[in-house]
């Protein structure tokens, strides 16, 4: 093991977390298996769009779009029954889901 050369220190953050708005994943551990299952297969291999709908506690809430913007990968897991529409109260968020 060597240390990294300085010019690597000084690098911005390369990943980010993100977590879907207006959803929740069931408690049951094979829901929320089939749940996960579901997503990696909508997503993987995927260009999608990101948008940050708002933050929960410092965490980025986002809606993921397939490219050309024809479907959204929470509404379909919530169409399909594997997550749970997480209702918010904010006013700007109401006409959202």
């Amino acid at each position: 093991m060597a240390a990294l050369p300085s010019t690597f220190h000084t690098l911005p953050i390369q990943a980010h977390e993100y977590q879907l708005a207006f959803i929740t994943v069931p408690e049951d551990p094979e829901a929320k298996k089939d749940a996960q299952e579901a997503f990696v297969k909508d997503v993987l291999n995927q260009q999608l769009v990101l948008n940050v709908e708002y933050k929960n506690q410092g965490q980025d809430m986002v809606i993921l779009l397939s490219a050309d913007k024809s479907s959204d990968i929470g509404l379909g897991l919530v169409k399909d029954g594997l997550v749970i529409v997480e209702a918010r109260r904010e006013k700007r968020l109401q006409k959202i889901y």
